[in-house]
């Protein structure tokens, strides 16, 4: 599997910003930043979702994490397990996988690593220029 390497201008300058706020204030920073990320890759699963699926569709959703001190902060997008019906085959989060990858009698479609590959870009410069712009914010 081939890498490309990517280099980015004032990530740097970012993240001294963030670590000179107090940690409270940092992490309210960032959580819209990683929002704006995440409704970029939430676009990008719908526009890609298989639709012959039941409810694979509604059941893709966003969850944004943030410690208090800035330990860990992520984005979860993507299809989650549905109530009633966890685990098993008729779940969307479980039909999700085999839609991604496939099984022995079904070649995978990868909706997910297409949805990933067409917005990543775009999801790393809303997220940015989010973050930019509360820093700017508070700096006033």
């Amino acid at each position: 599997m081939a890498s490309d390497d990517v280099y980015v201008e004032g990530l740097d300058e970012l993240a001294r910003e963030m670590d000179a706020l107090p940690p409270k204030l940092a992490a309210r920073a960032a959580r819209p930043a990683l929002n704006a990320g995440a409704q970029v890759f939430e676009a990008a699963l719908l526009s890609t979702v298989p639709r012959d699926t039941g409810e694979l569709a509604e059941s893709i959703d966003r969850k944004i994490h943030v410690s208090n001190n800035l330990e860990s902060m992520y984005a979860v997008v993507g299809p989650k397990y549905m109530g009633g019906h966890k685990h098993t085959s008729t779940d969307p989060g479980v039909r999700a996988k085999f839609l991604e990858f496939g099984t022995r009698k079904m070649a995978p479609r990868f909706w997910m690593r297409r949805a990933y590959e067409m917005s990543k870009e775009t999801a790393f410069d809303a997220a940015t220029s989010v973050l930019k712009a509360v820093l700017d914010t508070l700096g006033k």
